[in-house]
């Protein structure tokens, strides 16, 4: 923490290896397309260092300002395991992608709560990106809302690079695991019933609330049962071919999971079995996401594209 603290005032001060003269225009502009693809403190740093009279100073250590702030999520251990995932024949409100096979997955960390839009505006503010609407419900603690598959997979990708950890979206897999307490024969994610647990059609008064205001899980996880339903980074596969215990690439063409149910839904919709799918540009008012860290002893998950298994690697930072 001190050293990216040290790197930031550095580059907020101009000497951080900055050239004392200018860079000319067309040296700018190269330097400012890396920032707007990337909005880093290396990207930054990198700008500043090399045009310290640019055009977009004043942006870039705004930008740099907002990384200072960067709030990391608050994240619950989960001990891998077992379980037996997908919903028992003859449930209510059961669907046909729903068939019961046993899944594996390791340990992993994951946010105690959605990510909020505090959070996901810090990522708006140093990538330059356009800021997702909130539909007049506030933002802070509201969960983010209006986001597609891409730009969730975006801000974990930046969020891994300044903080030097690794998240990402969890697998549908991981996702149910821990929606279930571990892998317990749960109808909702922590109980039999809906309410209180989920924020849904009947109880939530037409709009999402801040996270965090219904119980937790068995595990102490909020909100995985309603309020808005969440992004996984696995592609729909009807017939749980194994594409829920990994991670679709982004060329991949499949719609791409999500999880939970939200404040519009019927409670068929918040089981822990449910499962809802859209493209990865779709965004909607009932959609959001959460994070998983992926721990250092546990290999990332496999990776699939157009069917077929890839070696698993590091997004490009």
């Amino acid at each position: 923490m001190r050293g990216r603290a040290l790197l930031l005032s550095l580059a907020l001060l101009g000497l951080a290896g900055q050239a004392r003269a200018n860079c000319d225009p067309a040296a700018d502009q190269v330097r400012w397309q890396r920032v707007e693809a990337a909005g880093t403190v290396a990207r930054l740093s990198e700008y500043l260092a090399a045009c310290p009279q640019g055009r977009h100073v004043t942006e870039v250590r705004s930008r740099l300002r907002a990384l200072e702030r960067v709030p990391l999520p608050e994240l619950v251990a989960v001990r891998g395991g077992c379980f037996e995932m997908g919903s028992a024949a003859g449930e209510p409100g059961r669907d046909a992608d729903e068939h019961r096979h046993r899944v594996c997955v390791g340990d992993f960390r994951i946010g105690r709560f959605e990510v909020t839009f505090d959070e996901y505006d810090r990522f708006v503010a140093a990538t330059g990106r356009d800021a997702p609407h909130d539909e007049g419900w506030g933002r802070g603690r509201q969960p983010v809302i209006n986001v597609s598959w891409e730009e969730a997979v975006a801000y974990a990708e930046w969020l891994s690079d300044v903080s030097g950890r690794r998240f990402r979206l969890p697998t549908e897999a991981e996702w149910e695991y821990a929606c279930t307490g571990g892998g317990k024969p749960l109808r909702f994610c922590g109980a039999d019933q809906a309410n209180p647990l989920g924020c849904y059609a009947d109880n939530c008064r037409g709009r999402a609330h801040p996270v965090g205001g219904r119980p937790p899980n068995d595990l102490g996880i909020h909100d995985m049962s309603g309020n808005v339903g969440e992004w996984t980074c696995s592609a729909y596969d009807a017939a749980y071919a194994g594409g829920e215990q990994r991670c679709a690439k982004p060329s991949d063409a499949r719609l791409r999971v999500g999880r939970g149910g939200s404040w519009l839904d019927s409670p068929d919709y918040l089981r822990t079995a449910s499962r809802d799918g859209g493209y990865t540009a779709f965004r909607a008012v009932t959609l959001g996401f959460r994070l998983v860290e992926e721990l250092p002893s546990v290999p990332p998950p496999r990776v699939i594209e157009a069917g077929k298994e890839l070696p698993p690697e590091r997004p490009p930072g």
